[in-house]
């Protein structure tokens, strides 16, 4: 118990897993391990962790540069990176000059879309085609030619008729204008 005690108080990880590994059976086996590890590799106390190292390098470095070295670094090295993004936007228009400008290249992105702005049913020159042919679409509430319900100009009347005429309930408008009846 004493043995674990001591190993749990060294201040080393190394050390500890040292005597640890060792198995030492009674006190001064565990300090003799301890003094051994000491020996071969020096005092503890002289060990340094390389993140002291790193953090006493940043202090050091910082001590050194004064404020204006450090402003005038900062502005060249944003005057480099300016000046190679300008360079690359240079670059990047002459290749758009000397690009075909098919629809797949580089160069089409300024060309306007020449279905833009033409609905979904209009995109293709094959659904042009299609709606300038005479339409045989049959409405299912009049029975007409040319239209689909959605759209029928008597459904729409009858919405009319109903919305104003709510207290009255819902008329058959189209047996009363002559419309055809079934199909």
């Amino acid at each position: 118990m004493v043995v674990d005690q001591y190993i749990h108080g060294l201040n080393n990880h190394e050390l500890k897993k040292h005597v640890q590994f060792h198995h030492p059976q009674t006190l001064s086996q565990a300090i003799a391990f301890a003094s051994e590890y000491e020996a071969f590799l020096g005092p503890v106390d002289k060990i340094v962790k390389p993140r002291e190292t790193f953090d006493a390098h940043n202090i050091q470095t910082l001590q050194a540069l004064t404020e204006s070295e450090q402003q005038n670094s900062e502005s060249k090295i944003l005057g480099q990176i300016s000046q190679m993004i300008d360079n690359k936007f240079k670059e990047y228009l002459n290749e758009n000059r000397t690009v075909d400008t098919s629809r797949n290249r580089i160069g089409s992105y300024n060309e306007p879309n020449k279905n833009e702005g033409q609905g979904f049913y209009n995109r293709s020159s094959q659904s042009q085609n299609r709606f300038d042919r005479p339409r045989d679409i049959t409405c299912y509430y009049c029975h007409e030619l040319g239209h689909i319900r959605t759209r029928c100009p008597y459904l729409n009347r009858e919405r009319e008729r109903n919305y104003f005429d709510s207290n009255q309930g819902p008329r058959n408008s189209l047996n009363e204008e002559g419309l055809k009846s079934g199909m």
